[in-house]
């Protein structure tokens, strides 16, 4: 019961502060007045049985654009001030999701996720016929707009996903928005060291108590759990209901081409996220706003607009690829007891010991060591022949679209492994674990002789071939 419960106010608690700072990073709820060249209606909606709440501007014979948005009171208003200029060449359409806005309230036992959402939007769809439709969704909703757009691409002109939250594993997800608050600590020389070791312990505390026992199995076994823990909390509800979806399939699964948005500065969901779609979608750009948090649109609004345009009217015809080797390599990259910084490029071996501030991004190497040190990885390749392609000692490792190859692919040992997008490749066993670590795989796949198949979970284990866990 005692875990339950801390199970619960972790996960309750992470999606509130979701919900909370979405609210707070807007801007005050306008006034219900619309301009008058705009529209507003509701309709009878039969997916969660309400009225859903349809505001409309722009020519009725212009290519339509469908907003969808995120948590929060907002609403359809978290897009009023991309609207006007959006309606002077497109047919505009914002919604609130039902259980927000002005939307109906929804039956406390029924979950409002990214499965029920998107089967609205197929309803809405066939509803005011909207062929060749641009599809934008935000936050929370540009995870129900990616989950459609893999099951129902057809009909739709482009997907434009901003500042994606909910996608990376549920533990994964709880750390990063907990621990973004402290991400622009800096204090000098060695006290700088010491303080974001600290921060990094404590987020590993946020982490093992995210890894407890899923109570929302129990919740939705019964309706009854479900309306007593979260009543009529939207937020808490879709919050909860998204952080337990695994976008595993749907990324997989989705073709069409993807132009990602996302601001830099965003403490919600994370670029992390943003470099995951990247990566792992088959077609895909991503445009970062600088100095932008969650809600670009309002806060810089003539650059999330100038990245919406060429969004919506030149969507990507490529993706993104992991660097290869450009010929034979013989250096080296060796970082010992000092501060890394970003490093690029071409590489035979990564070394670091006991440094922090690491940061290898868009690199390829034969193999990568890791002692004592907290290092991040986005976009790297790793090819090793014989031996780990990444060998981590008592280290904290946080890798975004990755690809590792090797015999294993992965070897951990008293650490902590993060791994979002990832591919791990290897001819025997991909995953193997000495001393006690924690590993978090979010959207990742592994394909090896004890198991193939895509990776989705957080677990803590020792003397282990993961590979054999998942095969189960």
């Amino acid at each position: 019961m005692k875990t339950l419960l801390c199970t619960l106010g972790v996960l309750v608690i992470a999606a509130l502060s979701v919900s909370g700072l979405a609210a707070e990073e807007g801007a005050a709820l306008p006034g219900r007045d619309l301009p008058e060249a705009w529209s507003a209606t509701f309709l009878d909606e039969p997916v969660f049985n309400g009225r859903l709440r349809l505001v409309a501007a722009g020519p009725p014979d212009a290519p339509p654009v469908l907003l969808v948005h995120g948590l929060g009171e907002n609403g359809w208003r978290d897009w009023r001030e991309v609207i006007p200029e959006l309606a002077e060449d497109y047919r505009v359409l914002a919604i609130d999701l039902p259980g927000f806005g002005e939307s109906s309230t929804v039956a406390r036992e029924v979950p409002l996720s990214p499965a029920s959402y998107s089967r609205l939007l197929s309803w809405l769809r066939a509803e005011l016929e909207l062929d060749e439709l641009h599809l934008v969704g935000h936050s929370m909703g540009g995870a129900v707009a990616l989950y459609h757009a893999a099951d129902q691409p057809e009909g739709l002109a482009s997907l434009t996903l901003v500042d994606v939250a909910g996608i990376l594993q549920r533990t994964a997800f709880v750390r990063e928005s907990v621990m973004a608050e402290y991400s622009d600590v800096w204090l000098p020389g060695r006290l700088g060291d010491h303080a974001r070791r600290l921060i990094n312990w404590g987020g590993s505390i946020v982490e093992r108590l995210g890894m407890l026992p899923d109570f929302t199995e129990a919740l939705r076994r019964s309706d009854a759990a479900w309306a007593a823990v979260l009543g009529d909390r939207a937020n808490a509800n879709a919050a909860l209901s998204l952080i337990d979806t695994d976008f595993t399939g749907p990324i997989a699964r989705l073709g069409m081409p993807v132009s990602i948005i996302w601001g830099d500065r965003d403490p919600i969901a994370p670029l992390r996220t943003g470099h995951l779609l990247e990566g792992r979608l088959a077609t895909a750009r991503l445009r970062v706003i600088e100095g932008a948090a969650h809600v670009p649109m309002q806060t810089h609004t003539d650059e999330f607009m100038a990245a919406l345009n060429q969004a919506l009217r030149s969507p990507p015809k490529t993706g993104r690829t992991l660097r290869a080797p450009a010929g034979e390599v013989t250096r080296d990259y060796v970082c010992r007891n000092e501060r890394g910084g970003r490093i690029s490029g071409d590489f035979r071996h990564v070394v670091i010991e006991n440094c922090t501030d690491v940061h290898l991004f868009d690199v390829s190497a034969r193999s990568v060591d890791i002692e004592g040190a907290i290092v991040r990885m986005t976009h790297v390749r790793v090819t090793a022949g014989e031996g780990p392609a990444l060998k981590a000692r008592g280290a904290t490792v946080n890798a975004t679209h990755v690809r590792l190859e090797g015999a294993p692919a992965v070897h951990v040992s008293d650490s902590r492994l993060d791994i979002a997008g990832g591919t791990l490749h290897a001819r025997d066993a991909a995953l193997r674990v000495g001393a006690p670590s924690i590993v978090i795989l979010s959207v990742s796949e592994m394909r090896s002789a004890r198991y193939s198949g895509g990776l989705h979970s957080a677990v803590r284990a020792e003397n282990v071939v993961l590979d054999e866990n998942f095969s189960r």
